[in-house]
């Protein structure tokens, strides 16, 4: 079996110094995520979004839409604006999936706090 991709007891860290710690709970690398010490659920939320000028509604996990609303306020957009340009970049794929990579691509390209160096994960 091959070993998880992060070391149990991994840390990350957002943007509000917020630890993510990853552990594994079992041989099949299922991994539970604890921001803070509270485990985070993954409820699928459905939502509309408007992009230019269209409604159109996305299904995302509430941990995504959390994110997507940090990154939204750290870049000065709203979450409507980010949402469209995302939608403008991706090459592929469904709009949800490519959220998910962005948020995922953000985070992953955050500096270490500690060390001021980016730390990237292989994929």
């Amino acid at each position: 079996m091959a070993p998880s991709a992060f070391p149990q007891g991994t840390e990350f860290f957002l943007p509000t110094d917020r630890p993510i710690i990853i552990m594994t709970l079992r041989p099949s690398d299922i991994l539970a995520v604890f921001i803070a010490g509270a485990i985070m659920k993954s409820a699928i939320i459905k939502r509309s979004i408007t992009i230019a000028g269209h409604k159109t509604s996305l299904s995302l996990e509430d941990a995504f839409w959390e994110c997507l609303q940090q990154i939204a306020k750290y870049r000065g957009q709203n979450v409507h604006q980010l949402v469209a340009t995302i939608n403008e970049n991706r090459h592929s794929g469904n709009l949800s999936s490519a959220i998910r990579l962005f948020v995922l691509g953000f985070y992953r390209d955050q500096p270490d706090p500690q060390s001021g160096t980016r730390v990237r994960f292989a994929a």
